[in-house]
């Protein structure tokens, strides 16, 4: 009768967990959120197993150590209410250093873990609170995603909110998962008072208990963390300041703390890795000079040389594994943007096989997934656009787009070093390749919002707010752009100027003040002289728009002037095509 009683207070904790976590499905599609079918289970099968042994130990493990023997010592020392409120705090603050954590975020785990504590004293029974815990985590991690700000693509489907009105989405989601929503909020408290109202006291057991203990001690192994450690803590912290410097444009602050981690561990290709990548976004801020490039591969071949030294005294190193084939990638990326494509492509073949053996050692480490997505999304996608590499890609891997996003959003949600990167490749390729602004805007908005120097997030963003058609938001930040160029702040440079000049043009014609429209878009066609080897859709367009603005001021002598001069120009999206209809017949 006891184990009965026992085994009814997980089932009925279960029932408890999926009723909530089905409320908050179904308020998030009342919402404007939808599911997004996921081949996760299919495609990394290893992957989702470790995952559901984490969540489910998790779930146990936790229970044990917030429910169990302290939670029983509170209560004899004092009450129920001091040690259901003692431990719920307590169990907020262990969840404070998890990815995307809020302040509501921490409030929905204090509440969770008020049910938690309720359900443990009106069942007397821990397995109440190990069959919600478990079944909690296993229901959102299955069909939701991240699960307390861990992961992102659930095993069967993900909770997409891209498509949600973004004032909205603070009641559903955030970088923590559903758990930072307000309907999260609202199905916690419901439970609470279902089971303060409806659900007796019964007997305790201390056998179940012991019994419960000891499995949770065997299942201990499996909920260390599935990221290997890289290196020690002190190095590892100075790292992760030196990152957040690299990308908000503060390079020199950056070198010098990747310098100092060079002087304690000169022999973890870590930080000569990071500092290549100093250069690298001194490259990617100002393609136009050529002055950082020499520098950028003299410390690209100083980190592979690195890694080699290491492989030679071990070749399943998986540190010198990682960190080569990043290095072989970023080389790539760099051939890639000075327009060495088949260079690029021996690279990132080269960089795919490293990180791939690399994956085999370290199956569930997300910082690896940046690499081997973006080899899987982009040998895909660059052929597309540039046909003549079609041949080379014959003799190489075969690449998987579905694959690759899935992969680079797992790194944008839990990778430790390629987290921002990995959110950055997903901005260009939501935005570029797919065509899909709304799902790029979260990933852009956050970036540009983390990191408010950094002139490439800031025109991904505006880039963004331009396409949603958001425009008074969209001038604003162009505003910004063509102001910090004019304080010649790092990386706002004349492109940028060009850009910001065209659609504060854009945002004036919209408003219909077409003769301030046209004196900006005659301004970016100055900078684009400037800029341009060959006209660009920048020319084209702007000029279009000067004669749509003439138009629409009722002087068509000029308007036909420029749609004529339109077709001198390339034509780039159909610009021939629209200037000759609208000589012929000037639109309304």
């Amino acid at each position: 009768m006891v184990v009965r009683a026992h085994l009814m207070a997980v089932v009925m904790g279960a029932g408890l967990a999926l009723a909530g976590v089905g409320f908050i499905a179904v308020m998030s599609l009342l919402l404007g959120a939808r599911f997004e079918w996921s081949d996760l289970w299919m495609v990394r099968r290893s992957s989702v197993g470790w995952s559901a042994i984490t969540v489910i130990a998790a779930g146990v493990l936790e229970e044990l150590v917030f429910r169990g023997p302290l939670f029983s010592w509170l209560r004899r020392r004092w009450n129920d209410a001091a040690a259901v409120g003692i431990c719920a705090v307590v169990f907020s603050a262990a969840h404070l250093m998890n990815p995307g954590v809020s302040a509501l975020a921490a409030a929905n785990v204090a509440i969770a873990g008020v049910l938690l504590g309720t359900l443990r004293i009106r069942t007397a029974s821990l397995g109440g609170a190990i069959g919600f815990h478990v079944m909690w985590n296993v229901a959102v991690a299955a069909v939701v995603g991240a699960v307390s700000g861990m992961g992102s693509t659930g095993w069967w489907a993900t909770l997409d909110t891209s498509m949600m009105d973004p004032s909205l989405l603070w009641l559903v989601s955030g970088p923590f998962g559903v758990e930072q929503g307000l309907v999260t909020t609202v199905a916690l408290l419901g439970i609470i008072v279902v089971i303060a109202g409806w659900i007796r006291p019964s007997r305790p057991s201390r056998a179940l208990r012991a019994v419960i203990i000891a499995c949770g001690l065997l299942v201990l192994p499996t909920a260390l963390p599935a990221q290997w450690i890289m290196m020690r803590s002190d190095a590892d912290s100075l790292v992760q300041r030196g990152i957040q410097h690299v990308y908000n444009v503060e390079f020199t602050e950056a070198e010098a703390i990747f310098s100092e981690v060079q002087r304690r561990y000169p022999e973890h290709p870590a930080s000569y890795f990071m500092d290549a990548m100093v250069d690298w976004w001194r490259i990617t801020l100002n393609k136009r000079s050529y002055r950082h490039d020499d520098v950028f591969r003299t410390k690209i071949d100083r980190v592979l040389a690195v890694c080699d030294t290491l492989l030679a005294r071990d070749e399943q190193d998986v540190v010198a594994l990682f960190f080569k084939g990043g290095a072989l990638g970023f080389r790539g990326r760099y051939h890639a943007v000075r327009g060495a494509y088949l260079d690029a492509v021996n690279d990132g073949k080269d960089g795919l096989e490293i990180l791939q053996q690399c994956q085999k050692i370290a199956p569930s480490n997300h910082d690896i997934m940046l690499g081997t997505g973006l080899y899987n999304y982009f040998a895909v996608v660059m052929p597309e656009k540039y046909p003549l590499l079609n041949p080379a890609m014959l003799f190489l891997p075969k690449g998987d787009r579905t694959l690759g996003l899935l992969q680079l959003k797992a790194a944008a949600n839990q990778a430790r070093y390629a987290e921002v990167e990995a959110k950055s490749i997903l901005v260009s390729a939501y935005f570029t390749f797919e065509r899909d602004a709304q799902r790029a805007y979260p990933y852009a908005l956050e970036l540009a919002t983390r990191f408010p120097r950094n002139p490439e997030f800031q025109r991904a963003l505006g880039r963004c707010l331009v396409r949603l058609g958001r425009l008074d938001t969209m001038e604003v930040l162009w505003r910004s752009v063509l102001l910090n160029y004019m304080d010649k702040q790092p990386g706002y440079d004349e492109y940028a100027a060009r850009e910001a000049l065209y659609y504060i043009g854009l945002g004036r014609m919209r408003a219909r003040e077409y003769e301030l429209a046209i004196k900006y878009f005659y301004k970016s066609t100055q900078a684009s002289k400037v800029v341009d080897d060959e006209t660009s859709g920048f020319t084209v367009k702007a000029n279009l728009n000067i004669a749509r603005s003439y138009d629409a001021l009722n002087n068509r002598p000029m308007a036909v002037k420029f749609y004529k001069y339109v077709l001198t120009l390339d034509d780039i999206d159909g610009s021939h095509a629209e200037a000759e209809t609208a000589l012929k017949s000037p639109p309304r």
